[in-house]
Parts: C-alpha cells; sequence; structure tokens
C-alpha cells in the first residue's frame, strides 16, 4: 500500500443515508493542503472553481475549473491549492468500501481509468455537478438524489474498465494481468 512512503491510512466512514462520503469546501490554497495518505475508499476529487495540485503514486496532476481526477482504491494520494491565496471550490466523494465491496468484490484489484472513455468522463462530470448543485442547494430528497447519482458515478466507473491491473503483482514489479472487461458504449 504504502510503496515506501512515509503517508497515513485514513479511515473513512460513510455518511447516513449514503453510500460514501460528500464534501463541498471553498477555501484559500493553503487550507486545500492534504498530507500523503491512502484508504480502500475509492475517491473522486471535483474542482468547482480554482487550482488543484494533485498527487496519486508519485504522479502529479494539474486539475482546475470542471476537471476531476479519480483516484482508486490503497492509491497514496496528496492535495494541495496551486496558489496560497487563490480560493478553491472542490467536492470530494469518497465510495463507501463497503458498499463497493457488496456489487464488485474484487474492486481493489482494479484500476479504473475514466480518461480512456470521453463519453463516460462527461458524464461522471455531470454528475458531479448534480451532486454540486443538491448539495448547496439542500432541497426534497437531496439526499436521495445525491446517493443516486454517486450509485451512477458508481457504475459507470466500473463498466467502462478496460484494463484490470492486479495492484500487488505492479507493486512488487511483475507481470500484470490484463482483461478487456466490460465496456460502456452509452453511459
Amino acid at each position: 500500500m504504502s510503496n515506501g512512503y512515509r503517508c497515513k491510512y485514513e479511515i473513512v466512514t460513510a455518511d447516513n443515508n449514503l453510500p460514501g462520503k460528500v464534501m463541498l469546501y471553498e477555501k484559500p490554497g493553503c487550507e486545500c493542503f492534504t498530507n500523503k495518505h491512502w484508504h480502500k475508499n475509492l475517491e473522486i476529487d471535483y474542482i468547482i472553481s480554482g487550482r488543484m495540485w494533485t498527487m496519486q503514486n508519485n504522479v502529479d496532476h494539474d486539475i482546475s475549473d470542471g476537471e476531476y481526477v479519480v483516484v482508486n482504491s490503497e492509491d497514496v494520494h496528496q492535495t494541495c491549492g496551486k496558489t496560497p491565496d487563490e480560493k478553491v471550490k472542490y467536492l470530494v466523494v469518497l465510495f463507501s468500501y463497503n458498499y463497493i465491496k457488496a456489487y464488485f468484490p474484487d474492486f481493489e484489484s482494479y484500476t479504473l481509468d475514466v480518461d480512456k472513455n470521453e463519453q463516460a468522463k462527461a458524464r461522471i462530470g455531470q454528475l458531479l455537478k448534480a451532486i454540486v448543485a443538491e448539495m448547496e442547494n439542500n432541497g426534497e430528497f437531496a439526499q436521495l438524489k445525491i446517493s443516486c447519482a454517486m450509485m451512477q458515478i458508481m457504475m459507470i466507473l466500473f463498466s467502462i474498465y478496460q484494463m484490470v491491473t492486479v495492484k500487488m503483482q505492479a507493486m512488487h514489479g511483475t507481470d500484470t494481468e490484463t482483461d478487456t472487461g466490460p465496456v460502456w458504449d452509452s453511459p
């Protein structure tokens, strides 16, 4: 899991009535810093406005307005605002490990890469926007709508995988297994 990094294991608890945890933040870039950590949950970091740097398994990503990254189970990751004073508004969605495990028993073996399917990537972006709108408006059935959007995102992610990496093999530098698994044409 840690691949020699100095990092912390994070335990994430789900929100009541949701298949995970959702957090909406707006703060200066200097307050967006997280130490290197990992968890068994699947995570999406979605930037509404501003710019953020993320690191996953020693690979840097710069993301800004409307962009997001998917953090796979057990990936070592870290975040930070690009500039100390620039406000960053962002959504963090953490999918419950136990909830995912009930539907996809070996999900932690998968490396989910939404960048390989532009249609799915765009649809997930729409669903993330919908979650933000429900969190901001907190209207009737908001929790149910957020839960439905989270389940749709999960279904898209697990339906489009084209390559499965067995992480333990990859971590130890041995050959990886691949699977041309299901591919969704229309998310």
